[in-house]
């Protein structure tokens, strides 16, 4: 019975382990890699409204599941995440920020010169969502700007495989359709009859 648990909890967590990896500070993608929220991973900079070339010197703790984002986000706040494909492919990434309209978020990214612009968005121009790829056995660090004046958002950074993430929209926008589409149909059918 000992050696049939232990067998069970070996299988459990190779096949639980198949499609994402954690560690301390750093996610690692696979194969079968489709989404992951980034909210527990991230680790936040200890002083804030600091500059992109002092970002990358500066001092990161790891974000509590108690962090206030509606009122620490209020000043320009920096975040960190590390990322590695672990695959023999390019990961095609989308990068998705939650449901809100920041008044500027920017996503950078370590190379060997220095950080580089992922994407920059401000006064809430552009997606709330980019695209970006990681070449096989990559690993980068990114670290997130965040600036927001309303009290009202939904702070949810996420990572997905892009054609996951495009599925998932399709999926979202047919339901959407479907759902307006016969709220619509049953207004007209009401006047007429």
């Amino acid at each position: 019975m000992k050696s049939f648990c232990s067998s069970l909890f070996c299988h459990l967590f190779f096949i639980l382990t198949s499609l994402v990896s954690f560690s301390q500070n750093e996610i690692f993608f696979v194969d079968n890699f489709e989404e992951i929220e980034l909210k527990e991973h991230l680790f936040h900079a200890t002083k804030k409204d600091c500059s992109l070339n002092e970002v990358s010197k500066q001092k990161f703790a790891k974000t509590p599941k108690d962090f206030k984002f509606q009122k620490e986000l209020k000043d320009t706040t920096w975040f960190k995440f590390t990322l590695t494909n672990k695959s023999n492919s390019i990961k095609h990434i989308t990068f998705t920020i939650g449901y809100i309209l920041f008044e500027n978020y920017a996503l950078y990214k370590t190379e060997k010169t220095g950080l580089s612009t992922v994407f920059k968005i401000t006064k809430n121009h552009g997606s709330k969502h980019k695209n970006f790829f990681m070449a096989p056995n990559e690993t980068s660090t990114f670290y997130l700007k965040t600036n927001h004046q309303n009290n009202n958002f939904h702070f949810n950074p996420k990572v997905s495989d892009e054609s996951y993430f495009v599925d998932k929209q399709n999926k979202e926008n047919l339901i959407n359709t479907l759902f307006y589409g016969g709220i619509i149909f049953i207004f007209i059918f009401n006047v007429i009859l």
